[in-house]
């Protein structure tokens, strides 16, 4: 059973997919907040070990995104920076899921610790599953991108683990554009 979630990101997914198409120039910024989060009571913070040096906190804005997907002189589109109802690593914060969308396909950018963002995790994808399974109390992620074949059956389904202080593949599942094709179960049925 998959998370509601994952309906969550197909829907946006979807909705993004239907944007008309900008010039670089043209390229906005758009940032989809979430409601508060409830009051919780004061944690105490973990002692910091001696030898590891303070996070600098940058906020996670359109500037940041570009520059920690490796972008380099690639324009995006658009950048979409969503804050609404993603819990990877269950503490019930909101982690922040960021897209540069480059035409039909995104880079797609994981932040957790909304107080002082952390990426964990990049790769490029049409469409993104939060999986209920999970390591190192983080959520798995399963990304497809499309093939080049005439329906929406042929392409790669990725499996990303979190190995403790990023995602890293785990799996990658090459599924065929032939109807006829033996298909793995991950790969989009006919």
């Amino acid at each position: 059973m998959r998370r509601s979630l994952s309906s969550l990101l197909c829907l946006l997914c979807a909705i993004s997919a239907c944007k008309p198409q900008q010039r670089p120039e043209e390229a906005t910024e758009q940032i989809v907040e979430a409601p508060p989060e409830p009051s919780r009571a004061p944690t105490t913070a973990p002692e910091e070990l001696p030898d590891e040096e303070p996070r600098e906190c940058k906020p996670v804005d359109a500037a940041r995104v570009i520059a920690d997907l490796l972008l380099g002189d690639i324009d995006p589109l658009d950048v979409e920076i969503l804050r609404a109802g993603i819990d990877l690593d269950q503490d019930t914060r909101q982690d922040i899921l960021a897209q540069a969308y480059l035409g039909d396909q995104r880079k797609i950018g994981i932040y957790i610790d909304p107080d002082c963002p952390q990426l964990i995790g990049q790769f490029i994808a049409e469409t993104v599953e939060v999986l209920e399974t999970s390591h190192h109390n983080v959520s798995d992620i399963r990304a497809w991108s499309p093939g080049t074949c005439h329906t929406d059956l042929g392409g790669t389904s990725s499996l990303f683990h979190f190995d403790g202080e990023s995602y890293e593949l785990s799996d990658e599942i090459d599924c065929p554009c032939d109807v006829n094709a033996w298909r793995h179960i991950d790969c989009p049925q006919p």
